[in-house]
Order: structure tokens, then C-alpha cells, then sequence
């Protein structure tokens, strides 16, 4: 809202009652029609619009569509089924793209029930995450246990044409430095202090915001902790 707009609400000291709008619709002309066909028993939308086109309506099919869904809304609780769709799976709830990527990197022992079945169906309609999730936690499972030899039988799978296009890519980007991660999988060293020691003076020298010179910026380097 508009500061203006706030600041009036505050000044009324009530709440300002406001009408509602109603914006027509094409199918206002043709509700009288609809209605009678629908109590004859058509819910056909698509039939409809064709009936409709017939007397001159001049919108989509999509708007018969939405003005329908209301009523069908409405007559579901009256238990004659005419307007409930049938053959429709019940609906499941669906997380979000992060929940559903940990729940592929979990173990089977480590998921609940709901979230076992959501998996399940969720790879028969798409089964190239079955196979995507395998590599992955294939791959976590030789980084943590640093299992070199693992390493040319993972990345046979992951390159291979049948394998998902993302996860190829990524093995691809591997491959072109196969030797580091090697190393990786080999040796117990890592660069991560490194890392840690570069990225703590970026991060004191952000919070000065520029405000200050190198004297006040190497004094804060040295004495943080």
C-alpha cells in the first residue's frame, strides 16, 4: 500500500469499510444458458464453449472452464457426485525442490512412511531421478569413506548416455581434473583453512563498508578473532 493510503486508515480511527469490486466476465451474458445446461447435466466444458460459440459468445475456453470450476466446487458437497472428477489420484502434499533432493540423498532405513511412498511415486512418473539418486549417493558415499578405487566405476555410470543431463555434466566438469579429485579421494589434506583464512578478511572489509582506510582494515585482521 501507499503511505497516504496507511496513513488515512490510521487517521479514521476505524476501519474504513470498502466495496468490493466486481469485474464482468463474457460469460455474464450466457449465464442463464450455462445454467440451464448444467441442470440438464452437462458439465462438459468443452461442449459448452461449442454451444456457446454457436450464440455468439466471444471468449476463450478457459473462461467457460473457470466459470464451471465454481460450481463444480459447490456441488461436490452435495453428495449427487455430478460435479466430483473421477479417476484423479488423491493429492499428496508437495515439497519443495530443496526437501525432495534430500529426500532422494537419504538412506531408505532413515525415511518415514509418507515420504517413502512420495518417492515412489514420484520416480514412476519421472524414473530418471531413481537413477540420478543412486550416483549421487553413490558419489557421497566415496567422497566420506575417500575410496579412490570407486572412482572410474562412478564415473563410467555418470558419463554414460542414459544418465541424467545435469548429473553428466557435472561428471564431465570432474573428469577435466581428474587428478584433484583424485588427491581428494586419496589423501587426507584439504584446503579448507586456506579458504576459511581468504574468506575472513573479505568478510571483515565487507562490514566496513569502504569507510574506512587499509591502517583501520589491517589492525581489524589482526586483533578479530
Amino acid at each position: 500500500m501507499h503511505r497516504s493510503t496507511v496513513k488515512r486508515f490510521v487517521d479514521a480511527g476505524a476501519f474504513p469499510e470498502r466495496a468490493s469490486r466486481r469485474y464482468a466476465r463474457r460469460t455474464d451474458r450466457f449465464l442463464a444458458y450455462l445454467r440451464q445446461r448444467w441442470s440438464e447435466g452437462c458439465r462438459n466444458a468443452a461442449q459448452l464453449f461449442t454451444e456457446l460459440k454457436a450464440r455468439g459468445f466471444g471468449g476463450s475456453y478457459y473462461s467457460v472452464r473457470r466459470q464451471l470450476a465454481h460450481w463444480r466446487e459447490a456441488a461436490a458437497p452435495d453428495g449427487d457426485g455430478r460435479g466430483a472428477k473421477v479417476g484423479i489420484p488423491e493429492a499428496i502434499e508437495r515439497p519443495s525442490a530443496r526437501r525432495v533432493s534430500w529426500l532422494l540423498l537419504k538412506d531408505t532405513s532413515d525415511r518415514e512412511e509418507q515420504e517413502q511412498a512420495f518417492l515412489d511415486r514420484l520416480q514412476v512418473r519421472c524414473p530418471e531421478l531413481r537413477l540420478a539418486a543412486e550416483l549421487a549417493r553413490a558419489f557421497r558415499s566415496m567422497v566420506r569413506e575417500r575410496r579412490e578405487e570407486a572412482w572410474e566405476g562412478w564415473l563410467e555410470r555418470a558419463i554414460a548416455p542414459d544418465a541424467v543431463k545435469e548429473l553428466r555434466s557435472f561428471a564431465e566438469g570432474l573428469k577435466k581434473d581428474e587428478a584433484a579429485v583424485r588427491a581428494a579421494l586419496r589423501m587426507d589434506w584439504s584446503n579448507g583453512q586456506v579458504e576459511g583464512q581468504v574468506n575472513r578478511p573479505k568478510l571483515i572489509k565487507r562490514t566496513m563498508f569502504g569507510r574506512a582506510k587499509f591502517d583501520l582494515l589491517r589492525q581489524r585482521v589482526l586483533l578479530t578473532r
